[in-house]
Parts: structure tokens; C-alpha cells; sequence
């Protein structure tokens, strides 16, 4: 094994040179490999994210049709306290990447949208599995007055509407989502659905990575985040009532009780609340500016556009 480059984040992931003895080249294992774990300083405040990602490609993804990093190895220590998973090498395999500053065309998105739809029509309105996505306990540090104003103030805030921007106002809506949401059906959510945690195969076919946040939650939640993050603002504009008719037509033929499109389409307003909140106040530490500004700028935008303050109006 040859440590080849390590990459620092919410989790480490070190991409290893592989030689193998007889066996493992009888079993075709691959010449490089990735290996994610929790090895930074701050891994034992976030451990129960290793043991997910864990889960996820031990558990679930093998039930899933959808394009993902091949998985040779998944293990959770006794104690839970580190999760490991040895992973295909997607640059290796020819992949790329997505990136903010990067726009997805339209077809790519209805392609995501289909990917989306599998995952969340898998185990739909299934609240035994999983832990739920959205808790105000969870947020309360970033939803505070003084980190918001900070926000505010700085350039991922230049375009935020004065309406969101009052003290305590943004953790209402927040509260506000929660309440109307928190009764109706919840599937498995990927649940950190931007484009930067999109990779795209040799012939362009998208998947996802990164699946830390494992959880229960309104299927909204990963397609809102995705389809106003992801996409120009005048695409979004253009396209974005039919990429959500595109969804609900692949949801419709995995589930017994799909929504409506009246009831997907307010849905959709509401939910684009949440990427406003968590690409506003996200931490600097955890995604740089670059990254940041022009998803902050397309959710303060589309609040605007789908009157997403109205829509949350109890």
C-alpha cells in the first residue's frame, strides 16, 4: 500500500497505490483505492456521521439502482467511535466532479432528478430506518442572532431579502418548515444534495457522494436543495416546473401515494427556505467562499421568485 495524496475535510480520505498478493489479484481488486474515515481533529464530535456513511453502503446501497463509488470494505468500531469504508477511486475510474461555480445543464439535473426519485421511492414514508434530518437543536449555534448578522453582513448575505434578515426571522421560517413538514410522509434522504457532492462517470452519468447525513426527512429537502443550488438562476427560472413534474413522474412509478403536483410545487417554495438558511450561515471552515457565494446567491434569488416567505405563512 502507497499513500498517495490525503484529502482534509469533514472526514479524511486518503487515496492509497494498491499491490497485492496472488489472491487479490485473482479477485480483480482495483490498483487504487480510497479510504474515508474519521481522522481528523474534530472526528470525535461527528463520529455518529462516519458510523452513516458506514451504514449506508453496507446496508442500503447495495438495494439501491443508482450510479455509486463501488464499496469493498465498510466496519464501525464497537464503540462507535470511527466508521471506516475503503472506496472506488473515482478519479481513477475516469469520473469528475461538480463544483458551484459550475451550473449543471438541464438534462444532467432531470438525470439527478431520476436518481433522487429511486432513493427516495426505495423506502418511502419508512420512519423505522433512519434518524430525522431536521432538528432545531441541531442548528441553534448557526441560527443565532450574532452568527446570522456576520452572515448578513458579508458577501453570501448581498442578496438576501431585507424579510429574512431581521433578528430572529430566519430561525422562525426555519421553525415554521419544521412544523409543516414534520407530519407528512419522509423517505431516506442523501440530505447534503449540491452539486459538490456530484460526481459524473466517463459518460456523463451523475451520482453522489458523501453520504454522512444519512437520514430520514420530507423528500423535498434533497430536491429543492438540489435543483435551485445547482443550476443558473435563469435555467432554474426556465426549467425548474418541469424538472419537479420529471421527478414526481419517476417517483409516481415507485410509490402508491405520490404527491400532486399543486402539493410538489408548494412544497418545492417552501423547502427552498432551507438551502437559504444553510448556505448563508455555513460556517467558512466548512465550505470556502467560492462556494458559498453563488449558492447563497441562487436560494436569496429564488425565495424572492417563489415567494417563499408567503408559502410559509401558517
Amino acid at each position: 500500500v502507497y499513500k498517495r495524496q490525503v484529502l482534509h475535510g469533514s472526514a479524511t480520505k486518503v487515496l492509497l497505490s494498491m499491490v497485492y498478493n496472488e489472491a487479490g489479484i485473482q479477485a480483480g481488486l482495483p490498483p487504487s483505492i480510497c479510504l474515508k474515515g474519521g481522522f481528523e481533529d474534530h472526528a470525535h464530535e461527528i463520529a455518529d456521521v462516519y458510523a452513516a456513511e458506514v451504514n449506508f453502503y453496507t446496508r442500503y446501497a447495495p438495494e439501491l439502482s443508482i450510479r455509486l463509488p463501488e464499496c469493498y470494505f465498510g466496519g464501525i468500531d464497537p464503540d462507535g467511535s470511527q466508521g471506516i469504508v475503503l472506496l472506488e477511486d473515482l478519479e481513477h475510474s475516469g469520473c469528475t466532479f461538480g463544483h458551484a461555480a459550475r451550473p449543471m445543464v438541464v438534462d444532467t439535473a432531470a438525470e439527478t432528478l431520476e436518481t433522487l426519485a429511486i432513493l427516495h421511492g426505495k423506502w418511502w414514508n419508512d420512519r423505522s430506518r433512519f434518524t430525522p434530518i431536521m432538528n432545531m437543536d441541531l442548528y441553534a449555534e448557526m441560527l443565532s442572532d450574532a452568527h446570522l448578522k456576520a452572515a448578513f453582513d458579508g458577501p453570501q448575505g448581498e442578496r438576501v431579502a431585507p424579510e429574512f434578515k431581521e433578528p430572529g426571522a430566519m430561525a422562525e421560517f426555519i421553525r415554521r418548515l419544521w412544523e409543516v413538514f414534520s407530519g407528512e410522509p419522509h423517505c431516506i434522504l442523501h440530505a447534503d444534495s449540491h452539486i459538490g457532492n456530484m460526481f459524473f462517470d466517463p459518460h456523463g452519468k451523475p451520482g453522489f457522494i458523501d453520504w454522512q447525513t444519512l437520514s430520514s426527512g420530507h423528500w423535498c429537502r434533497d430536491v429543492a436543495y438540489f435543483i435551485v443550488g445547482s443550476l443558473d438562476i435563469e435555467v432554474r427560472r426556465k426549467n425548474e416546473r418541469d424538472l419537479l413534474t420529471h421527478y414526481l413522474e419517476c417517483l409516481s412509478t415507485r410509490v402508491e401515494d405520490p404527491p400532486g403536483f399543486d402539493a410538489v410545487w408548494l412544497s418545492y417554495r417552501r423547502h427552498t427556505m432551507y438551502g437559504l438558511f444553510g448556505w448563508v450561515a455555513c460556517p467558512l471552515d466548512m465550505q470556502p467562499m467560492e462556494v458559498v457565494k453563488p449558492c447563497a446567491d441562487r436560494f436569496a434569488v429564488a425565495t424572492v421568485d417563489l415567494e417563499t416567505a408567503k408559502a410559509l405563512a401558517l
